[in-house]
């Protein structure tokens, strides 16, 4: 029978191929959770966000745009939150007037979208 050895190749395949369908994610949570920002591109008026590694101090404004990782659309950094880990914290602020939250609607998908992933980010002014 040739159909048995396709069988058996598919049963060892379909579990691997439903697990690389899932989002990677960290395993364990940042030991000073996660920072983000955010702030209007002005070339073109669109939202860039920032993610850093959680510290005990501010951060100057030039980390923050250009020594973090950028964020240029938000689905992109939905994924980005969709792969830290269970029970991430993630703080949101705006320490310097040149950061700005985007309006609300977006900052409720954010926040929303990371709650359904486990990870929690807050809101900070």
């Amino acid at each position: 029978m040739r159909i048995a050895p396709v069988i058996a190749m598919l049963l060892l395949v379909l579990p691997t191929a439903a697990r690389v369908a899932e989002p990677l994610r960290s395993t364990r949570s940042m030991f000073k959770g996660v920072e983000l920002y955010s702030w209007t591109n002005p070339a073109d008026d669109s939202w860039l966000y920032s993610i850093c590694q959680g510290t005990n101090r501010i951060k100057l404004l030039v980390e923050i745009t250009d020594g973090c990782r950028v964020f240029h659309d938000v689905p992109s950094l939905k994924a980005y939150l969709a792969g830290l880990a269970v029970g991430e914290s993630v703080f949101w602020s705006t320490p310097y007037p040149e950061l700005l939250l985007p309006p609300e609607p977006i900052v409720r998908d954010l926040v929303e979208d990371a709650a359904a992933h486990q990870v929690t980010l807050r809101v900070l002014e």
